[in-house]
């Protein structure tokens, strides 16, 4: 390889007028379910994510009728982390196309990462007096707890939320151009 030779720069697949289908739409983000590295358009990212939001609505909705016979939250949990790597892959390479860090597709997970190194902690704590504390706080200032407890998940919710919201504007903005060197320079 030259030492001058620039790598082949990441170009977008064809939009919907250029020979893409819904159907081809899906292909492609199934077929690249572990690509991080690559770009998708809009037109290719749409349908996929559209087609995953249905299938895994439809796969919840026969698990709810068969929750007698299956633990629906443990099957519920298996069906999201089958669900979860395919589409973080296609909003990897959507931010790529956009020209955003893949990174940004774990923001929304900071929050409940947050939530759970606090329980981590506090269930960590095994000393006699920190547990005398928490029982008495509970069993003296019952409303005082519930309210800590609501106030907690509603702020992780709440971030949570903003966090969603602004990975998904990211992800609808229009492609930018493939960058030609390694300055940055469209």
């Amino acid at each position: 390889m030259a030492r001058h030779q620039r790598p082949e720069p990441l170009r977008p697949r064809p939009a919907w007028g250029a020979g893409m289908t819904f159907a081809s739409a899906i292909r492609r983000g199934i077929t690249g379910s572990l690509d991080w590295k690559g770009r998708s358009s809009r037109a290719e990212y749409l349908p996929f994510i559209c087609a995953a939001a249905l299938l895994l609505a439809a796969i919840v909705a026969v698990l709810w009728q068969a929750r007698d016979t299956v633990p629906f939250g443990w099957a519920v949990l298996l069906v999201l982390a089958l669900f979860y790597l395919p589409v973080t892959a296609a909003g990897a390479r959507r931010l790529n196309d956009v020209g955003e860090r893949p990174g940004l597709m774990l923001v929304p997970l900071m929050p409940v990462a947050g939530l759970g190194i606090v329980l981590l902690v506090l269930c960590l704590l095994k000393t006699p007096a920190t547990v005398m504390a928490m029982l008495l706080t509970l069993w003296f200032m019952p409303g005082l707890s519930v309210t800590v407890a609501l106030l907690v998940l509603g702020t992780a919710l709440i971030a949570t939320l903003i966090a969603f919201s602004h990975v998904t504007g990211l992800l609808l903005l229009p492609s930018q151009p493939p960058l030609d060197n390694q300055k940055g320079l469209a």
